[in-house]
């Protein structure tokens, strides 16, 4: 390729960079930057170092959240994520817990049903790519479907397995949508995860600083268990192209 034709084709991916480094770069350093600060949105910053993250350990509503936001993983781990490779030919109804205690719970199975329909078409895709050479093998030797699913077609889903489970897992900790419509994270802060605390301290109280200081500890978690989770699989060369 000439220079020119390769200038050119970077000259395509300017406007692209650009919307990257205007709508995703640039806020999430201004993010950092303000949770050092106790900022209501209008007046002038004050800068308080680090105050804002060492509230994290102290603050109720905060462990509260956390918990809530541990349980949403669980559940959106072993509900999508099994329910979508059970659904691919399957039909299954969920059930809705309206008990408000349970409110938690409730809005878990709303999540699971919107996050089953991603995880079906995902390990459908997986499994009309397992090539029948393996399957009638197995058919051969003896094996009943289920054998055959257990032993043959599940460890070729595990690259697509492994997609699955990290977009579940990044989704379950950044859920706010189902939880602000149902509950607002009601009653008494009792049903709010990371990402509904963390709009609530910004938006509602004006508590800007801590608000981002809220999502940025969200941010590194999230980061930190994805990448400790793919790392694994790679390692055990479950992650392959």
């Amino acid at each position: 390729m000439k220079k020119g034709q390769l200038a050119l084709s970077y000259l395509f991916i300017v406007p692209a960079f650009l919307l990257v480094v205007v709508l995703l770069l640039v806020p999430m350093l201004q993010n950092v930057y303000y949770s050092f600060f106790e900022w209501d949105g209008i007046g002038t910053p004050v800068f308080q170092g680090l105050k804002n993250y060492a509230r994290l350990f102290v603050d109720r509503d905060l462990l509260v959240s956390i918990r809530n936001t541990l349980i949403w993983v669980l559940f959106t781990l072993v509900f999508p994520v099994m329910g979508g490779l059970l659904v691919a030919g399957l039909k299954l109804k969920p059930s809705w817990l309206t008990d408000v205690p349970l409110n938690t719970f409730s809005m878990l199975i709303a999540w699971t049903w919107q996050q089953l329909g991603t995880s079906m078409v995902m390990f459908l895709m997986g499994l009309s790519a397992i090539p029948v050479e393996p399957i009638e093998a197995s058919i051969i030797d003896g094996a009943n479907k289920f054998q055959t699913f257990l032993h043959v077609k599940f460890p070729m889903l595990r690259p697509i397995t492994t997609v699955v489970i990290t977009m579940a897992m990044v989704n379950s900790f950044k859920a706010f949508d189902i939880i602000y419509v149902m509950t607002r994270g009601g009653p008494y802060h009792s049903s709010e995860t990371l990402a509904v605390t963390m709009f609530r301290e910004t938006f509602t109280m004006f508590r800007m600083g801590y608000g981002a200081a809220i999502s940025v500890f969200l941010s590194i978690v999230v980061i930190a268990v994805s990448s400790i989770y793919i790392n694994r699989m790679a390692k055990k060369d479950l992650l392959y192209y």
